[in-house]
């Protein structure tokens, strides 16, 4: 079953002077941005996750971190983690 979390979330709400390198420190990896989203952000992670899934294998685990960009416009990057391998 693949797990979909915001970093908030994740985190249990503390803060985290470096996100990023919290994350790379739990053993994820960069593994997109989500700039363009039709749909909620979280449905296009679950979606992606599930999609990988079928094609490799295995369970994972992505957190998402909302940046805004110079244009006020907001993306994701999802950071991932594989849970079971097939």
């Amino acid at each position: 079953m693949n797990i979909v979390e915001t970093f908030n979330n994740f985190n249990g709400g503390m803060r985290r002077p470096n996100r990023r390198e919290h994350m790379r420190h739990c053993d994820f990896v960069l593994s997109m941005l989500l700039e363009d989203y039709d749909d909620k952000p979280m449905v296009e992670v679950k979606n992606y996750l599930d999609k990988l899934s079928e094609e490799i294998g295995g369970n994972y685990h992505a957190v998402t971190l909302p940046y805004k960009n110079s244009h006020g416009w907001t993306y994701y990057e999802v950071w991932r983690k594989t849970i079971t391998q097939k």
